[in-house]
């Protein structure tokens, strides 16, 4: 068996075959890559394009208070999905002109915001993305708020 171990290099990348060869059959035994060095680096599985590492989400927002008077707290609900992972990090929920950030448990966040001025309120919420998936923005929502 002949084993033969190339190397090619460049500034930004590095890549590295084994082939063993015996008789008139050759096999690749080992692949290694560096893609940008202190970036990526790895075997030939360990590498996968960024856009194939990270899903689609969805995020969806519910008013848990439709309707409330003026001075008391809209109660929101934020819930983020995505196939094949579990959401993880943080969501922005927007309350008329007031934004709150929390952390999502178990793919959700809830919320209280004051609101004092009589009117329609429209809520929205905005996951900023992590574990695997992208950020999304929900469909807005609307809370009426009723003078006191």
């Amino acid at each position: 068996m002949t084993v033969a171990r190339r190397s090619f290099a460049t500034s930004s990348s590095r890549l590295g075959i084994v082939l063993a060869t015996s008789g008139a059959a050759a096999v690749v035994a080992a692949a290694a890559f560096t893609v940008q060095p202190r970036v990526a680096t790895g075997t030939a599985a360990d590498l996968v394009p960024a856009s194939d590492s990270t899903v689609p989400s969805t995020t969806s927002v519910h008013a848990l208070t439709p309707s409330i008077e003026a001075g008391e707290t809209v109660r929101v609900a934020a819930g983020v999905a995505a196939r094949g992972t579990r959401p993880e990090g943080r969501v922005e929920l927007q309350v008329g002109d007031q934004t709150v950030t929390r952390d999502l448990s178990v793919g959700t966040a809830v919320a209280g915001v004051r609101v004092d001025d009589p009117g329609t309120v429209r809520v929205q919420a905005r996951y900023l993305g992590g574990n695997g998936a992208t950020g999304s923005w929900s469909e807005p929502v609307d809370v009426v708020v009723q003078p006191r």
